[in-house]
């Protein structure tokens, strides 16, 4: 009941009207502006089967979110067109289950993701760690068992990484430099990853290489890209690769991993906020390090190709 209510309460605050709808279309969930847009007529949306059927193919066909034009009727009566940004929603065996829905503005009225966006994100990405903690705690209630521990652990991993790239892409703080130690910060991260027993780490020796930037941040994205990495591997056994070299007077961090490679239609949407080819996550991740990497002067680069892996490059100023 509490995270149902926790994701009640942050998307009321939300201005724009936002749907929670199940596989037949059905509204389960409503905010306040919805409300305001549609009254009543809400209920009548489950019965346009035709516009719900469309959605659901687009949903299919795209495998992601996008956008979609509609005509509907307001509170007041009067038949609009308006444009809805639709995230689908996959259960656990990759199947279409729903979506989440709500009204935007046209893109080119928009130069960031509106705030909507980024709240339905967070509060998506956090209902199922948080669900899967619930149920633990209720087992943990009548028996103790060391594997829910562990679980727990894992679950609380994913709260923590989601709300971190939250922040770090809609805070857009100012890096507060220093000269930071790039072993340090690897060692940290290292220490903090889940790796599966079948996939290692091949690291460069980085001994003595400082760079100038915010510990934080560049703990941050160096956290996101391994783990990204190790995701990546889908479980297969293989290698992540962590190498350095220096190119114009900065530092290149190049991080590969074995896994099944990116298509090139997405390869040019990566660092897009909300692009994501997983079935669990919004893409905040990437776009987050990049617009952290952009504000301490640097760059990131990635290449890849079906089959044969991915390397990410990040560049950073050497301090000194």
């Amino acid at each position: 009941m509490i995270v149902q209510l926790a994701i009640q309460q942050l998307l009321n605050i939300v201005k724009d009207p936002i749907l929670i709808r199940d596989l037949n279309g059905v509204v389960h969930f409503n905010n306040d502006a919805a409300i305001n847009l549609y009254g009543d007529r809400i209920k009548v949306l489950t019965r346009r089967k035709s516009e719900w059927k469309r959605i659901v193919n687009q949903a299919h066909q795209l495998k992601q979110e996008f956008t979609t034009r509609v005509k509907r009727v307001n509170s007041k009566g009067y038949s609009v067109k308006m444009d809805l940004r639709i995230f689908p929603l996959w259960d656990s065996l990759g199947e279409f289950a729903g979506a989440i829905e709500y009204q935007t503005l046209p893109e080119t009225e928009i130069q960031r993701p509106p705030s909507s966006a980024l709240a339905m994100a967070v509060a998506h990405d956090l209902r199922s760690p948080l669900a899967i903690l619930q149920n633990l705690t209720v087992l943990m209630e009548t028996r103790f068992d060391q594997r829910y521990i562990e679980m727990m652990k894992k679950q609380v991993g994913f709260c923590e990484s989601i709300v971190n790239n939250f922040l770090e892409f809609a805070g857009e703080r100012d890096p507060r430099k220093t000269a930071v130690s790039l072993e340090e910060i690897l060692g940290e991260v290292i220490s903090e990853i889940l790796l599966p027993e079948e996939i290692h780490l091949d690291i460069a020796s980085v001994e003595g290489i400082m760079i100038e930037g915010d510990p934080g941040q560049i703990r941050h994205v160096v956290m996101n890209l391994i783990k990204n990495a190790v995701e990546a591997m889908e479980g297969n056994p293989g290698i992540v690769r962590v190498g350095v070299s220096e190119q114009d007077e900065m530092l290149c961090l190049k991080i590969t991993d074995e896994g099944p490679g990116i298509k090139p239609q997405d390869l040019v949407r990566v660092f897009q906020p909300f692009y994501s080819t997983k079935l669990r996550g919004f893409g905040l991740g990437l776009a987050a390090c990049k617009q952290i990497v952009d504000a301490h002067g640097g760059k990131m680069e990635v290449e890849s190709s079906p089959g044969k892996g991915t390397t990410f490059r990040v560049y950073l100023p050497i301090a000194g």
